[in-house]
């Protein structure tokens, strides 16, 4: 069976890869040695001197990854404190954004009030019209009506 790649790891997987992964770096810290012991080697005459000169070459290793993984951390660090500023800064940007949306909604709530206001003026307006234009129409027709009797009345 195939394993996909967003599968989750077992922690047969995991316990396996960390023991791998251990391996690999007491590897690479034994050729660190080997290489630092490589190194002074030639100005160790006697076997008390190449005794120590072994724990002179475990020690500057040792150092030497405690420096390595200082520095990654401290890189690391660095790196977490520009995007932690960033996300500051773009934080106050979104809170000055977000203060500046809530005075234009204020602006756009009054400025809703004001139009409703208005409308509902304009309803008024346009009611007042449309009964006084009711009962011109009614007196005209009346008097159009008047007209027409008195001119019946006439014979004409």
């Amino acid at each position: 069976m195939t394993r996909k790649k967003k599968d989750p790891l077992t922690p047969e997987e995991i316990k396996k890869e960390k023991e791998t992964l251990s391996s690999l770096a007491i590897s690479a810290f034994k050729d660190l040695v080997n290489s630092i012991q490589t190194e002074i080697k030639p100005y160790l005459a006697t076997e008390g001197e190449q005794v120590l000169g072994n724990e002179v070459s475990v020690n500057r290793a040792s150092i030497l990854k405690f420096h390595q993984a200082l520095t990654t951390k401290n890189d690391a660090y660095e790196a977490l404190l520009e995007v932690s500023h960033k996300q500051t800064e773009e934080i106050v940007k979104l809170k000055a954004d977000n203060k500046k949306l809530k005075e234009d909604n204020k602006q756009f709530k009054l400025g809703y009030k004001d139009l409703c206001l208005g409308y509902d003026n304009l309803k008024k307006l346009i009611h007042e019209i449309s009964v006084r234009q009711g009962n011109h129409i009614e007196r005209s027709d009346n008097n159009f009506l008047r007209i027409d009797k008195f001119l019946k009345r006439l014979g004409l």
